[in-house]
């Protein structure tokens, strides 16, 4: 059912996945100026704006955990395939907080070229950890409607 408590959850994390392509990731000061890391573009601010590459795989895993959230609401009536599509969310997620981390640390590694950099996270390098949570909180959700419909069977 759409107004249980999963529900909201799962739409946090729709919520979370969408805010990523609004926030950034990461901010490194380098001699040179700033680069500004985010789920669409990495660019160097510089004298001239230049953008260094398009981060694919964040972009494609953050659209598919919302959409998959998504899905996963409207799968309501099957609480098995709800938790078993929770799961592998859980999975994306997990990988796509892999991948900010890891190209935030490898564009650190590319540009500092010895020198020292300093890196600011930004709230967007922290949105799929929150959704992490709600994703877990959501599948305990679902476990316990789902024992709460079995034992009202057993009762039948």
């Amino acid at each position: 059912m759409i107004q249980r408590i999963q529900s909201i959850y799962l739409a946090v994390i729709a919520l979370c996945c969408g805010l990523v392509f609004v926030f950034p990731f990461a901010e490194i000061v380098i001699p040179d100026g700033v680069c500004v890391l985010d789920a669409l573009s990495i660019t160097t601010k510089t004298q001239i704006e230049v953008e260094l590459l398009k981060p694919w795989l964040v972009t494609i895993l953050a659209i598919l955990c919302a959409l998959l959230s998504v899905a996963i609401v409207m799968q309501f009536k099957n609480r098995l395939l709800q938790i078993k599509l929770c799961r592998f969310n859980m999975l994306l997620l997990l990988g796509l907080i892999i991948s900010i981390f890891y190209m935030i640390d490898r564009t650190q590694e590319l540009l500092s070229m010895g020198a020292d950099a300093e890196i600011s996270y930004g709230l967007g390098s922290f949105l799929p950890l929150v959704a992490v949570i709600l994703n877990i909180l959501a599948i305990r959700a679902i476990t316990k409607d789902e024992r709460l419909v079995r034992s009202a069977d057993r009762l039948r």
